[in-house]
């Protein structure tokens, strides 16, 4: 038997939105001695966060956080430099980046002949816009219309900021930021203004990394360039969201039916680390074509989520066969597709 969800419980294509997106970005060239890449990396990991004029008054007695780790070194000459992590079980804490992953760099040839190497940064990223709305979607409602987001350019907007994880009679099951519980939030995903808040954080992702690479470069006074500027799409994730009395209650019914619908089916049991709960949540995650997978699992006590993930490293044909282009315009139309 199926459950009862309030309202319509339909998934269109214009009421997805979009989740998780892993990319890698492309390239920058710095060009030095054999440690170059290493010295570049080390002055990224320790400059702060920096906000512009308008953000000057925030917490200004505070040091201000990080970006990144420490860099490592690799093999063959290599260079990696990892964001900053979230805290203890995944969840965010105030002033983490709303970017996971890492830059890497590599040297491209041998030395040249007066002692000089030329080395290659590439970014492979992890970003998720419901994240970014549950943050910092709000802010704009009453400061400018969604069409002008793109233009909003700051740092501070990749910040995570404090957070609750219960809402009324609703709470998140695993503390997850990756809902979006309060009215505020949920202006933000409305499907009118999602395509702008999506691209406001894309854009300030792809600023926020020239900005900061530059300025590094420049500080430490090394020779940097802008080699390529494609985007890589890799994976992308869309979502639905379904109420319910019993969330829990509900996905163990629809684990049948999604096993039935499935090339392969695999049912996962999680602990619920909330107050309150007790057990586990379930989940069941089918195949359902080659690089396409369907999830449902409890988003919250009250909440279904049906998730649809696409690897286009897999299959590019959701977006038309092709995943890598250095137009900002064309990689955004994708996504809505």
């Amino acid at each position: 038997m199926l459950p009862d969800f309030d309202g319509e419980a339909s998934a269109t294509p214009e009421s997805a939105k979009q989740d998780k997106l892993d990319i890698e970005i492309g390239s920058w060239i710095i060009t030095g001695n054999d440690d170059v890449a290493n010295q570049l990396f080390r002055e990224m990991a320790s400059m702060p966060v920096s906000l512009n004029s308008s953000r000057q008054r925030v917490r200004q007695r505070q040091q201000r956080p990080k970006w990144f780790n420490q860099p490592q070194r690799q093999s063959f000459g290599r260079q990696s430099l990892q964001f900053r992590g979230r805290g203890p079980g995944g969840r965010a804490q105030s002033g983490t980046p709303m970017i996971a992953g890492h830059l890497r760099a590599r040297p491209l040839g041998p030395r040249s002949e007066d002692g000089q190497t030329r080395f290659e940064i590439t970014a492979t990223l992890s970003i998720n816009p419901t994240r970014f709305a549950r943050h910092r979607g709000a802010m704009f409602r009453t400061h400018r219309p969604p069409e002008e987001w793109a233009t909003a350019i700051d740092p501070w907007l990749l910040l995570s900021g404090r957070y609750q994880s219960r809402n009324g009679d609703e709470i998140t099951l695993d503390g997850s930021d990756n809902v979006l519980l309060t009215q505020r939030s949920v202006y933000a995903s409305r499907p009118e203004v999602w395509a702008h808040q999506v691209e406001c954080y894309w854009r300030n992702v792809q600023a926020f990394l020239d900005d900061h690479i530059s300025l590094a470069a420049e500080r430490q006074g090394i020779a940097c360039g802008r080699d390529r500027t494609e985007v890589n799409l890799r994976k992308t994730e869309a979502y639905w969201e379904f109420r319910t009395d019993n969330a829990l209650r509900a996905v163990s019914a629809l684990v049948p039916t999604m096993q039935a619908l499935g090339r392969e089916a695999a049912v996962r049991d999680w602990p619920i680390v909330e107050e309150g709960f007790t057990g586990n949540a379930r989940s069941v995650r089918i195949r359902l074509t080659t690089g396409i997978t369907c999830t449902i699992y409890a988003k919250t006590n009250r909440r279904v989520r049906l998730e649809i993930k696409h690897d286009l490293t897999e299959d590019a044909a959701p977006i038309g066969g092709r995943h890598t282009s250095d137009d900002t315009g064309e990689l955004l139309e994708w996504l809505r597709r």
